[in-house]
């Protein structure tokens, strides 16, 4: 017997389960804010492995994203932020998304370089990793930690 994880849909009211694609995906990582694309970690067709695709809920074809690449939505939809994997450890880029369009244009293969997301029409770079846009273009949130440590173990009171 083989086991493989599917992302499945239900009505609001929690009739009607079905899948949501007829691929597996392993781990589901994100929705976008139109309901019509989901983006997951799924094995490639044919190939060993797995890559973050991008799967349309309306039919049109999945789209390869490379690996550890963190992609978010603006939460009305208009913007998209790409950062991580081979793009950059330190930076991420904001791209205004074309009207009626959830995902940006994306080169055969995902993105492979940080110039593939910088020619991007309008894209934005912003000196953080993992930006989430927010409501307006100039609003964004991102992670940023420090560890302080004591380097000689000395308790401090």
């Amino acid at each position: 017997m083989h086991n493989s994880n599917f992302v499945c849909r239900v009505y609001p009211d929690g009739s009607g389960l079905r899948k949501a694609v007829e691929e597996p995906i392993l781990i589901l990582k994100r929705v976008s804010p139109d309901g019509q694309w989901i983006v997951g970690w799924a094995p490639l067709a044919g190939e060993p492995g797995a890559t973050f695709r991008a799967f349309s809920l309306g039919g049109l074809p999945s789209v390869s994203i490379v690996n550890n690449i963190d992609w978010s939505w603006s939460p009305s939809g208009d913007r998209f932020s790409i950062s991580g994997g081979p793009i950059a450890t330190d930076r991420s880029y904001i791209v205004p998304l074309q009207p009626s369009r959830a995902i940006p244009p994306v080169p055969e293969g995902g993105f492979v370089s940080e110039h593939d997301v910088a020619a991007l029409p309008g894209a934005r770079r912003i000196d953080a990793l993992s930006v989430v846009p927010g409501p307006t273009p100039d609003v964004y949130a991102f992670y940023r930690g420090t560890t302080q440590r004591n380097l000689y173990r000395i308790p401090v009171q």
